[in-house]
């Protein structure tokens, strides 16, 4: 994820994305999956699909679970977006660092998924995402309001 989201730094500077615009798209992405997520729970009870099965080969396999299930497209956007506002490397490496930090998190909670869902925590959890969605649809806006500010298309502050 860091690798792809320097890229698309090196890349959006490359073809003169501006940061505003970067955030917009984030923004964008953002709402998108947040309002996704919100409404799944008024959503009508429908069977699970059986999963299509994995590839034989394990890097295809691996790349089928890895995108986008792992490496989100609003996490690769918001990760852009951070390190292309930001030219002190230090916060760059803060940055890195958080980011692979919420990796880790992100493989323990995997990992240890059976142990952590069960009784009461699944219940919190779910209160939990629905306010975290509610707050990210938030966030998503802010996203976008901040790009239009800086292209000038919104003022005040």
């Amino acid at each position: 994820m860091v690798a792809g989201s320097a890229l698309g730094r090196i890349l959006a500077a490359n073809w003169r994305v501006s940061i505003a615009s970067l955030s917009i798209a984030a923004g964008i992405l953002f709402f998108l999956v947040a309002l996704k997520q919100l409404l799944q729970g008024y959503e009508p009870p429908h069977a699970p699909a059986a999963p299509p099965p994995l590839p034989s080969s394990p890097m295809a396999a691996a790349a089928t679970l890895l995108f986008p299930i792992v490496l989100t497209p609003y996490g690769i956007a918001a990760v852009i977006v951070l390190l292309a506002s930001n030219r002190d490397a230090e916060r760059i490496g803060l940055i890195i660092g958080l980011v692979v930090l919420v990796m880790i998190l992100n493989l323990f909670a995997m990992l240890f998924a059976r142990r952590i869902l069960v009784g009461v925590t699944m219940i919190v959890l779910q209160v939990l995402g629905a306010i975290l969605g509610v707050l990210q649809v938030g966030l998503a806006i802010e996203f976008i309001v901040v790009g239009l500010r800086a292209l000038g298309v919104l003022s005040g502050s």
